[in-house]
Order: C-alpha cells, then sequence, then structure tokens
C-alpha cells in the first residue's frame, strides 16, 4: 500500500507539471518525463505511466528505467503489458512497430495484431479502424470481437464512428468499384454519394 501511495504521488506530480515546469523533491529536480520514471520504478507495472512516458520521447531517445534504456516502442509494449485494456497504447504500438514485430507476454505481434486488440479494447476506435483496413491486403481479413472485418468493412466502420471526417470516406472510395453500393449506418451509398460524403466532411 505504501509503494502504491508513493507511486500515484509522483504520478500525480508528473501529470500537475507542465511540459516546461520543474519540481524540487528531496532536493532533486523533476520534470515530467523524471516523475514518469519514478512512478514506473516504483511499480513497473502502472501501465498509464509507461503509456504518458511514451508520449513525451522523442524519436530514438530513450528514457532510462532502473538502469535499462526503453525506447518509445518499449514503453508501449511496457504499457499494453500492464493495462490491456489501453486502446490508444495499442494503436500507438501498432504504428511504431510498422514492418517488425514486437513480443508481449511471450506473444509476438505485427502491427495487425496491435490494432486488432486496440479495437478488443475500444470497438469505437474510429482511427484504428481506418488504419487497420489500410495494412489490409484486399483479400485479407482481421478479427475483432471474434467478428472477421475485411478492407471495406474496416473502412465502413471508421465511416460510422466518424461521419464527419473525410478520411474513411476517401479510402471507402477507393475500395469500390462500378455500381457498388455499402450501407453505412443503415444507408445505402454508391460509389458517387460516398465522394460526395467525402467532400462534404471536408468542408464541414
Amino acid at each position: 500500500e505504501a509503494d502504491s501511495e508513493y507511486r500515484d504521488a509522483w504520478y500525480a506530480l508528473a501529470k500537475a507539471l507542465d511540459s516546461d515546469e520543474r519540481a524540487i523533491v528531496e532536493g532533486v529536480d523533476y520534470g515530467r518525463e523524471a516523475c514518469l520514471i519514478r512512478t514506473v520504478e516504483v511499480d513497473p507495472m502502472f501501465g498509464i505511466a509507461w503509456y504518458d512516458l511514451a508520449q513525451l520521447l522523442e524519436v530514438g531517445e530513450p528514457a532510462e528505467v532502473n538502469g535499462t534504456n526503453y525506447s518509445k516502442l518499449g514503453c508501449l509494449a511496457q504499457a499494453v503489458q500492464g493495462r490491456p485494456d489501453l486502446a490508444d497504447a495499442w494503436f500507438d504500438l501498432g504504428n511504431e512497430v510498422g514492418a517488425g514485430k514486437v513480443h508481449i507476454n511471450g506473444k509476438e505481434y505485427v502491427a495487425k495484431a496491435c490494432l486488432e486488440a486496440a479495437l478488443d479494447a475500444n470497438p469505437k476506435l474510429a482511427k484504428a479502424w481506418l488504419d487497420l483496413g489500410n495494412r489490409l491486403a484486399s483479400d485479407d481479413q482481421a478479427t475483432v470481437g471474434g467478428k472477421s472485418f475485411g478492407v471495406r468493412a474496416c473502412y465502413v466502420k471508421a465511416a460510422e464512428l466518424e461521419p464527419d471526417k473525410p478520411d474513411a470516406w476517401c479510402a471507402l472510395a477507393r475500395v469500390m468499384f462500378g455500381q457498388d453500393t455499402v450501407a453505412v449506418n443503415g444507408k445505402e451509398y454508391t460509389k458517387g454519394q460516398v465522394s460526395d460524403a467525402m467532400c462534404s466532411a471536408k468542408s464541414s
């Protein structure tokens, strides 16, 4: 319990500091990143602090935690290990992995698997549906919540969740041909109507 309170105190201090603010603790100068490092040193399974730490790291810049250097990818991997329900952490991990892979709790994850995990954690994360569609081959399938989704189905989900954003409509238009129609939120759209919806989203 004492460790939990100590961890929470460091995390609260990190959240209270602006990016250029400093705090003096027992004569030592700490910024936001250093407070987060102290947080995860006290509790290495405190996933949300690892996620916040990852957001502060520049490309190629590691954070040293208990003598080990962690890249942004490493921090994100620690975040989802501690909190597998952190959808945004899984999403960022998928982008950070790129064409590579990462091992979490003995399981290998490529970008597609990270995005599937993000959507299992939060099926309403529109940006993850869009990215998942972008990563699938035309005949590939993703599994979310025990159901299969192809490229078009992923784009439909993204458009349904954020109909005012043009990216999903644009992606959907790219995978429609000829007289194709697609249902979005219960309404049937031709390719031309999808393009119109994309233009309306851009102007809104």
